[in-house]
């Protein structure tokens, strides 16, 4: 992504100084305010939507919708879903045709799927998306200030590396050697770390006493799925607080986790429906469901009503940290990566790396790094990285039983030991991976 210009950079720090405090304010609000506020900004952005973009005008008039009919939320639930593969399809007719597309910043998603997307924003999408980013990094680490650093571990920079010279950030790549990222927090000394779990867990067993992070006051992950329990142990070996953050190129941030561990939805960033598998219908709390979001900061590309392809659980509860948006209770992987039972039933890829996760600190078999593939129906193959000492024969065991014992006698395990698991292009992990 290209750099801001001088005068974006100047209107990123002019409107910081005038919108953050409503911004930091918004969590707080009543929720009845907060749904119109959403509704407003729905309307808007699907009259834009079918006025100046061929992708929408074409998908709404093919079910005889018009922007007219959109008078309460039950209607805009009513809009057809768009899904990775149309947006691929349409490419640019999905662009508001009253923007030079030069003029626009081209974001790519990671292509953890296998399908990559380019999602074009305008550079207040960008803005609206730093004053947001400041708000999080905030509320997860309230000691936070102007003068202190933020490293972003990620696929690709933000368009500035400042607001107005105060809260720096310095990127680095994510397929930057171990031993780099770690030179780095030596010579910045970031007060935050924004960072892949996997590559987390690297730079903390290259670092066995963490003494090059002790300064770290709190570590945000992101675009990997991770279980609470693994992020408990990262805090612990760190010392400072690590928390999640859920968000995605098309739908900017959907979800992040407060004091309480709990998945706040970012409500003035994204406008989240969670439905039910294979329809269209919004699931009862408790009940696993179908990520479709809205992104309500990007006018040049309209994103709305968008199967994410993520799985996560709408939670029933409020929360005693005093955010009133709905919480997330579990965020479930995603759903091309659910391993599917001959039945017709999935096991969740959030429910295989919780098992994992436990299996390895219940045992403690000395497994180093996995990765679990469903090959065919009835095939899994575990990956396994393992250190010194490791018995296979009664670890593989211990392993096979264990799974089958956990999600059915009808899958076939095969263990592989090998010296390394490979990332993919953008530098992400997988641990999780259905092939059927």
């Amino acid at each position: 992504m290209r750099k801001f210009t001088q005068q974006q950079r100047l209107a990123l720090a002019l409107q910081f100084a005038t919108r953050y405090q409503r911004t930091r304010r918004f969590n707080l609000l009543d929720q009845s305010r907060v749904a119109q506020w959403q509704f407003a900004r729905l309307q808007r952005l699907v009259s834009m939507a079918y006025h100046h973009t061929s992708l929408y005008r074409n998908k709404y008039d093919s079910v005889g919708a018009h922007p007219c009919d959109i008078r309460t939320l039950r209607d805009f639930k009513r809009l057809p879903t768009v899904t990775k593969e149309e947006l691929i399809e349409a490419g640019t007719l999905a662009v508001n045709d009253q923007l030079r597309r030069g003029a626009l910043f081209a974001s790519r998603s990671s292509g953890s799927s296998g399908r990559l997307v380019t999602i074009y924003l305008d550079s207040q999408a960008l803005i609206l998306q730093a004053i947001q980013a400041i708000r999080m990094i905030k509320e997860m680490c309230p000691g936070y200030g102007p003068l202190d650093k933020e490293l972003l571990i990620y696929t690709s920079e933000y368009p500035y590396s400042s607001i107005g010279g105060l809260y720096r950030t310095t990127y680095a790549h994510t397929l930057l050697p171990t031993y780099r990222l770690l030179e780095l927090i030596a010579e910045e000394n970031p007060a935050v770390i924004s960072v892949y779990p996997s590559i987390l867990r690297d730079m903390i067993r290259a670092d066995g006493s963490c003494e090059l992070m002790r300064n770290v006051k709190a570590v945000i992950t992101n675009s990997e799925h991770s279980t609470q329990e693994e992020r408990e142990v990262f805090s612990q070996q760190l010392g400072c607080p690590v928390y999640d953050e859920f968000s995605s190129e098309e739908l900017s941030s959907i979800a992040y986790q407060c004091s309480h561990k709990k998945y706040h939805m970012t409500q003035d960033s994204s406008y989240v429906e969670v439905l039910a598998l294979g329809a269209d219908t919004d699931v009862r709390a408790g009940q696993i469901g179908e990520i479709v979001g809205t992104c309500l900061i990007n006018s040049a590309m309209p994103i709305i009503r968008y199967r994410q392809d993520d799985l996560a659980v709408l939670g029933a509860d409020g929360c005693p940290c005093g955010r009133t948006a709905p919480v997330l209770s579990m965020l479930a992987g995603r759903r091309n990566d659910s391993f599917k039972r001959i039945d017709g039933t999935e096991v969740t890829s959030g429910r295989i790396l919780d098992w994992t996760y436990e299996l390895v600190l219940t045992h403690n078999l000395g497994v180093r790094e996995f990765q679990l593939t469903q090959q065919t129906w009835r095939r899994v193959e575990i990956r396994l990285v393992v250190e010194a000492g490791y018995n296979e024969a009664v670890a593989n065991q211990i392993i096979v039983s264990n799974f089958k014992k956990s999600f059915g006698n009808e899958f076939d395990i095969v263990i592989a030991v090998v010296p390394v698991i490979h990332r993919m292009m953008s530098g992400k992990y997988n641990p999780i991976r259905s092939l059927v």
